[in-house]
């Protein structure tokens, strides 16, 4: 596909169906906004600038939120249900993942320490 041909297909879309679900593009990308701003000043409440970085985890969590505003749309649009359920589990994926990993660390964390006080 040329990029011509994409870019009058991506307008189709948009400008379509998508427009007639969601609504119109500065309104849903607001809510979306609304959503993510919301969550990242929970999540991130009190992290410094270096420490503010968005994880697998969040972004997750913020699909799910793009699905959720587009429901207050159109409530009732299964697709969005179906990606809801869809980015929660995989969201409790990563969170359990993450925490492995997290365990990992910390068991290297102290395995570390503890040599170190042996010496």
């Amino acid at each position: 596909m040329k990029s011509v041909e994409l870019l009058e297909e991506a307008a189709k879309i948009v400008g379509g169906q998508r427009a007639k679900d969601y609504g119109p593009k500065l309104q849903n990308h607001q809510r979306i906004a609304s959503l993510w701003n919301m969550w990242l000043s929970n999540v991130k409440a009190g992290a410094t600038v270096d420490e503010w970085v968005i994880d697998a985890y969040d972004v997750a969590m913020m699909m799910t939120m793009v699905k959720i505003a587009r429901l207050m749309h159109s409530p009732g649009h299964a697709d969005s249900h179906l990606d809801i359920a869809g980015y929660a589990a995989i969201g409790k994926e990563i969170w359990d993942e993450q925490e492995a990993e997290d365990r990992k660390i910390d068991d290297l964390v102290r395995t570390a320490v503890l040599m170190e006080t042996e010496e």
